[in-house]
């Protein structure tokens, strides 16, 4: 069984892999929806490779409206979860 950070980042690869596929479906190039949203290339490979961990809620949220989706957030605590966006 993997550790609980090796399993949060599988879970981000994952979950990054569908945001390109996503964007792919809207005929946007990263450059393209880098430019549409405001920040480099760069940028959106690296939220598409799950590396958000410097990433602005902003941005992440940016990037998945541009594609057609929304986000929402949440925090866990126990077996509780709260959205709070």
């Amino acid at each position: 069984m993997p550790s609980p950070t090796a399993a949060k980042a599988l879970r981000q690869r994952a979950e990054c892999t569908r945001d390109e596929r996503h964007r792919e479906q809207a005929g946007l190039t990263q450059a393209q929806l880098a430019e549409r949203i405001g920040v480099g290339q760069r940028q959106v490979s690296k939220i598409e490779n799950g590396d958000i961990d410097n990433a602005k809620v902003s941005t992440i949220r940016n990037y998945l409206e541009a594609v057609g989706g929304s986000m929402a957030i949440e925090y866990v605590i126990g077996d509780q979860r709260v959205q709070v966006a």
